[in-house]
């Protein structure tokens, strides 16, 4: 299941005050199950709500990025109905709830167009588990498990291999329930990704042989990849995801300042100097973060839904057996 990493540019976004997470939410609340409309119910079990979506977004290239997680029933971005103008968010119906569930544990992965989308739960999909780091009610329904024991990060992966090639060397270990590769946003391999087996024992048979997978003649690095419970937060620092394309720390700057003074604004950037779409704030006081947070549902920016969360301490960048984290700080 090939599937985009990281934040990246090309981010925008779209109609001023209708491009809210929060307006989808209530959109699907007060949706009938019975639309007699030939559209999948809104409480149908592979239904996901994507937010943050980019300014041109199409609904046949949201429809072939989700086909890597499974058979696509329907796809909608909703649009304003005065002026026609995308409002940054739709839904996806994959035909497979288990593939659904799927697109869920990867939220952090999410990217289209070069830029990090949010994927929950649609609001009336109750069948549905968010990842953990997915908030706020009016997108999701309930949280996921964060026990992610079933799924291991693949390192150092030759730039030929394919997904067939990972999934017939893996399922020595135990049934392989999906497989993701990680391209950047041209489409090339970056050299790594993700097996996510059917058991946990699959899982822990493969990380017991960290020293001896080899895949076309190059050794490749097998660690678990689940998210740390627990996990320390960043004291007075939150991590800023779906930023628009013209975003900058100035004007990061003045939308934080809302919540309480700022100290340092650091937008993230390609090697190109290019917005990826993410960075951080680090704001003189813990109350100031804390209500930048607490105000998730309703974080807009130049008319484009950000999602802003608390910030996660990262371990020791020296440790060897590191995989890749979940959004969390660089500094």
């Amino acid at each position: 299941m090939t599937e985009i990493e990281n934040p990246q540019p090309t981010e925008e976004q779209i109609a001023a005050s209708n491009a809210n997470n929060a307006e989808g939410a209530a959109e699907e609340a007060k949706a009938s199950p019975d639309r007699g409309d030939g559209k999948c119910a809104p409480d149908d079990p592979g239904r996901l709500f994507i937010g943050g979506l980019p300014k041109g977004s199409t609904e046949d290239e949201l429809r072939a990025y989700f086909n890597n997680f499974g058979a696509v029933k329907e796809v909608e971005i909703k649009t304003d109905q005065n002026t026609g103008n995308q409002r940054g968010f739709g839904f996806v119906v994959l035909e497979d709830p288990t593939q659904a569930q799927n697109a869920l544990n990867a939220y952090e992965s999410h990217e289209l167009k070069g830029k990090w989308i949010e994927v929950k739960a649609a609001l009336n999909n109750g069948n549905l588990k968010n990842h953990p780091n997915a908030k706020g009610k009016g997108k999701g329904g309930v949280k996921a498990d964060p026990d992610n024991a079933r799924r291991c990060f693949l390192g150092g992966l030759p730039s030929g291999v394919t997904e067939e090639t990972l999934k017939e060397y893996f399922e020595k270990f135990g049934a392989v329930d999906n497989i993701m590769l990680k391209q950047d946003m041209n489409g090339k391999p970056r050299g790594f990704g993700f097996v996510t087996f059917e058991t946990d024992e699959g899982c822990t048979a493969a990380i017991a042989k960290y020293a001896d997978h080899t895949i076309d003649g190059k050794w490749i690095e097998v660690k678990k990849a689940e998210q740390p419970k627990g996990v320390e937060t960043v004291p007075k620092r939150v991590f800023v995801g779906g930023l628009p394309t013209n975003a900058d720390d100035d004007m990061i700057t003045q939308f934080m300042s809302q919540f309480g003074p700022v100290e340092e604004v650091q937008l993230k950037r390609d090697e190109e100097k290019k917005s990826r779409g993410f960075g951080f704030v680090t704001f003189a006081d813990q109350a100031s973060c804390d209500k930048a947070i607490e105000n998730y549902d309703n974080n807009t920016m130049d008319g484009k839904w950000i999602e802003v969360k608390a910030c996660q301490k990262q371990e020791d960048k020296s440790a060897k057996s590191k995989g890749k984290g979940w959004g969390q700080s660089d500094g």
